[in-house]
């Protein structure tokens, strides 16, 4: 199963969210999930976030096509980090934000 929110970022941090839940599909976005991304994009959110360990370089670009950004959600293994930024993640939400400083800082070295 694939487990995803979407996120409406409202005045003074305060958020809406809408939670769904769509079966994985293989390297393609099922047409579920192409749906949930079209509903969050039609009811003014700014981003589809997913559980971190199905997501999909097409999902990715799927969202971002759509003029959303992408999270991921509760990523604490630096691994994991480092191949969902590789997929262009826009928002990672972890346990370990000095992790992820880390690993952001490292990125940025590297270009």
């Amino acid at each position: 199963m694939r487990m995803f929110t979407y996120a409406l970022q409202l005045p003074f941090c305060v958020g809406m969210l809408f939670s769904a839940v769509a079966c994985a599909g293989e390297n393609s976005p099922t047409p579920s999930f192409i749906k949930h991304v079209e509903q969050a994009k039609s009811h003014g959110f700014e981003s589809v976030v997913m559980y971190y360990k199905n997501i999909t370089e097409e999902d990715v670009q799927l969202i971002h096509e759509a003029g959303l950004e992408a999270g991921a959600w509760t990523v604490n293994g630096r691994s994991d980090m480092k191949r969902l930024l590789g997929l262009g993640i826009d928002r990672i939400y972890t346990d370990y934000p000095n992790v992820l400083r880390e690993e952001l800082c490292s990125q940025k070295g590297q270009e």
